[in-house]
């Protein structure tokens, strides 16, 4: 009975060796005549594949000698090749035309082609930008393009966000320049430092000027890179330029229409604490006449005011005015009114103000 096995465990494995086929042969470069190293290679309909070696050859065994070979190799085209019985196939790859025909635009709206910049370089298309939109426009070069690095501004909507490409090279300032159809525009941080008593401290962000452009305006952003393209910008683009090439109408036919829509839904992260026992003022006393400095103690300072939710009345930038024709407004003033009284209203904390704010 083992024997019986074995005769038949031997008929098989002979039977898949004789259906199993070899082939040999060299990959190079159909314009140069270059081997070309590490080009994929499969057999059709299956995993079964290998790589040439850095001479260009590979080796590979296949499961019919009518199987088809499938060249692939990066800024090539793709090609497939029946084996038809042979067992050395040599074969050359065509250079990709998509790549050696792309024109982008460079400095001063010129287009040239990729193949003949002597500097890094990438496009993207408008499409990529505007799938999955951001506020910011800036965030959606992250991960668009190669050696680009975005940080997202930590205070939400309208915050600035920190672009930099191929890593920092300044203390003080590393971003691109920003040139819109030929027109540079300044991405530096809008910050504003308030003069105010009590906030002398704050900075306010008004974000970058990157982010006032449209995606959905927008047909290619070309990014530059290096020194090489800082040459035709000058001194303003030793941090790379990113050119923003926005859409123009010329392939249209007759009239367009789009519509979109992009919602955003964030959360406060943490709100600041307040104290809701005491109201602005200064030694104890409080009165709104017309805002800042107008009032008898209403200047902002660190000191206490009267004592909250007492029942106190006082006159507040929401007390109401009974104007001499009868009407009530609110938040008007005793000079601006024509010296219409100001009807004093509770001195009352509003411990959800900046909660509610953010709904």
């Amino acid at each position: 009975m083992i024997k019986i096995y074995l005769i038949i465990s031997f008929a098989f494995i002979l039977n898949v060796s004789f259906a199993q086929f070899k082939v040999t042969g060299t990959v190079k470069d159909k314009e140069k005549g270059d081997p070309l190293p590490y080009v994929s290679i499969g057999e059709k309909g299956t995993s079964n594949g290998t790589t040439t070696n850095d001479k260009g050859e590979y080796k590979l065994t296949v499961s019919d000698k009518n199987s088809i070979l499938v060249f692939s190799f990066v800024g090539y085209d793709n090609s497939e090749e029946a084996i038809e019985g042979r067992s050395v196939i040599d074969y050359s790859l065509v250079p990709s035309s998509d790549l050696l025909n792309e024109v982008v635009v460079t400095a001063l709206g010129q287009k040239r082609a990729t193949k003949n910049l002597g500097y890094g370089i990438q496009r993207v298309e408008g499409k990529a930008m505007s799938e999955v939109k951001s506020a910011n426009f800036v965030d959606n070069l992250a991960g668009n393009v190669a050696g680009v690095s975005v940080s997202q501004g930590a205070t939400g909507v309208g915050s600035t966000s920190k672009i930099t490409i191929r890593g920092e090279a300044s203390f003080t300032n590393n971003n691109p320049l920003f040139v819109v159809d030929g027109i540079p525009i300044n991405n530096s941080s809008l910050f504003n430092n308030t003069s105010e008593a009590a906030a002398g401290f704050q900075e306010v962000d008004f974000g970058n000027g990157g982010m006032e452009i449209n995606q959905d305006d927008i047909e290619s952003v070309t990014v530059l890179k290096g020194p090489g393209a800082a040459a035709l910008y000058g001194a303003r683009a030793a941090n790379g330029v990113i050119l923003v090439t926005t859409k123009d109408g010329s392939e249209s036919k007759g009239l367009g229409v789009s519509i979109n829509s992009t919602t955003f839904i964030e959360n406060a992260f943490q709100l600041p604490q307040f104290q809701n026992k005491y109201g602005q003022g200064n030694s104890g006393q409080f009165n709104y006449v017309d805002g800042l400095g107008g009032g008898t103690n209403d200047v902002i300072s660190y000191s206490w005011g009267p004592a909250l939710d007492q029942g106190t009345l006082v006159q507040q930038f929401d007390s109401p005015v009974t104007l001499p024709d009868g009407s009530v407004v609110r938040g008007g003033d005793v000079a601006v009114h024509g010296g219409a009284p100001i009807t004093a209203t509770e001195f009352k904390s509003n411990p959800d103000n900046l909660k509610d704010f953010y709904k």
